[in-house]
């Protein structure tokens, strides 16, 4: 059997002004043919779940191309096409193929283009025709359109938050295609979307809502009835027409109860809705949680909610390190500022000097500061994610520096935003987060794995940002209306 294998992957905030360019895709990773073996067989990656499912089932694979950028702003219309049209050429120039596997995210939205994932498989769809099995992952945070469900055979969602199942998922999606390519038909979707958008630090798959649905969907899976089945908490700054939280489920087309699973859909995604307000809490401020430094357990980890980078913020944010300047605690965070990596270099290894932090266009919450910092080291290597979620990836920020502010606060500064949540990329740089009282992480969930053994408390702040945890803020205009919680009475049956 020959499999096309390929990714596209990227989580666009249509609220982030800045634009996702080819370099941003290059700085995480864009890699051809061979290279995605070598690169990533062995790690917690989709792509590296497929590999290791056809290690142990034997087929023809053909790699293609697999790109992978941090989320960030609006993907821009070139760099969508160049990289979509490598992978439909390469696929193109294989033909035929008896299988197609596509590692996707579902929340790409380009310049010009609103659903990126079901325009591409619209177009592997042409090119392979009808009955080769197209299959492909999405994240939890996917944005399930019409176009996705007609045009793919199954796609497969991830069962956590905080995402470690990435390789799991991409077994899950191989072995449907080897079912599909051994004579099992092609399933039968079914599709429900809910007027409504969930903020993503109430939506964790271990508990609350999100965990009792995931719970069911896995008590789901020993029905051979079912092929697949997945949640999807549509990440929430898309300001885009098809927007909300979904729910697919695969059925076997001679399953013989059709009508008591579309039954079991609808019924799972009203209980959803009925408990709504569920997903919606309260979180303290910067402020508050500054003046309770003192009796929070320690390290306790602030997680900046406003600023995520691997939501789309921008990671220059500099309200932390302005309310923690006043305090005496030690303190460790990551912050992206070109400028201050440059004036590090320019003081040198060991040197003492004025630099000043903060974003290179001001929007109010990353305004700069000016500090007297020692730099403690200097580096231009990649840092490798050691924790479950994404280990094995390497990630390039540019080049780094370790600022020593006030004799208390080490702050990492980088040159560009990426994966900067995992303790390794504080310790590439001579930072021990388990010694430091306060760490202060860009990342919603993420970081917890690998934290799992050094924080004592996480406490979530309610923090300016274009990754704002308050969805009311937010400055919507395209989303479907009435919606959740942008409106109060939202008819849903």
């Amino acid at each position: 059997m020959k499999i096309f294998y390929a990714s596209l992957i990227q989580e666009t905030n249509t609220f982030c002004p800045q634009k996702t360019d080819l370099a941003l895709f290059e700085r995480g990773y864009v890699l051809r043919g061979e290279e995605i073996p070598r690169h990533l067989a062995g790690t917690n990656t989709e792509i590296g779940g497929f590999l290791s499912y056809f290690s142990e089932h034997p087929a023809d694979l053909v790699p293609a191309v697999a790109c992978w950028g941090v989320a960030c702003g609006k993907v821009e219309d070139a760099a969508f096409a160049q990289l979509s049209g490598e992978i439909l050429d390469a696929l193109e120039a294989q033909l035929p193929v008896d299988g197609v596997l596509l590692a996707l995210h579902g929340a790409m939205v380009s310049e010009s283009c609103d659903d990126c994932e079901g325009v591409l498989l619209e177009r592997v769809r042409d090119l392979v025709g009808a009955d080769v099995p197209v299959v492909t992952t999405l994240d939890y945070h996917a944005n399930l359109t019409e176009k996705m469900v007609v045009q793919a055979d199954a796609m497969v969602g991830f069962r956590t938050y905080p995402h470690v199942d990435f390789a799991q998922t991409g077994r899950r999606a191989a072995l449907i295609l080897d079912r599909l390519l051994h004579g099992m038909k092609r399933p039968v979707p079914i599709f429900r979307k809910l007027p409504l958008i969930v903020p993503v630090e109430a939506a964790e798959t271990g508990q609350g809502v999100s965990g009792e649905v995931i719970a069911a969907l896995g008590h789901m899976d020993r029905d051979p009835d079912l092929v697949s089945a997945s949640l999807f908490c549509a990440q929430p700054w898309l300001d885009i027409e098809e927007m909300g939280v979904s729910l697919l489920f695969y059925l076997q087309p001679e399953a013989p109860d059709q009508k008591k699973w579309k039954e079991t859909a609808d019924a799972l995604a009203l209980s959803i809705f009925q408990q709504r307000e569920a997903f919606f809490q309260t979180y303290p401020s910067l402020a508050e949680a500054v003046g309770r430094l003192p009796a929070f357990r320690r390290p306790v980890i602030f997680v900046d909610s406003g600023d995520i980078t691997t939501a789309g913020g921008l990671g220059d944010s500099t309200e932390t390190l302005r309310a923690l300047l006043g305090c005496s605690q030690q303190a460790a965070l990551s912050i992206v500022s070109p400028k201050a990596v440059a004036q590090a270099f320019s003081v040198g290894l060991w040197g003492e000097g004025e630099i000043t932090v903060g974003g290179d266009q001001d929007y109010g919450y990353n305004r700069d500061v000016t500090v007297h910092a020692k730099v403690l080291a200097l580096s231009q290597d990649r840092s490798q994610v050691t924790g479950e979620a994404f280990s094995g990836v390497a990630v390039n920020t540019g080049r780094r520096a370790h600022l020593l502010v006030d004799g208390h606060i080490h702050v990492v500064a980088a040159e560009y935003a990426s994966l900067m949540y995992d303790p390794q990329f504080l310790r590439d740089l001579g930072v021990e987060p388990a010694e430091m009282d306060v760490i202060v992480q860009k990342s919603h969930k993420l970081f917890r794995s690998a934290y799992a053994s050094i924080a004592k408390e996480i406490v979530i702040l309610d923090t300016p940002g274009f990754t704002d945890l308050n969805i009311q803020r937010l400055p919507y205009a395209r989303v479907p209306r009435p919606i959740y919680p942008l409106d109060e009475i939202v008819p849903f049956e």
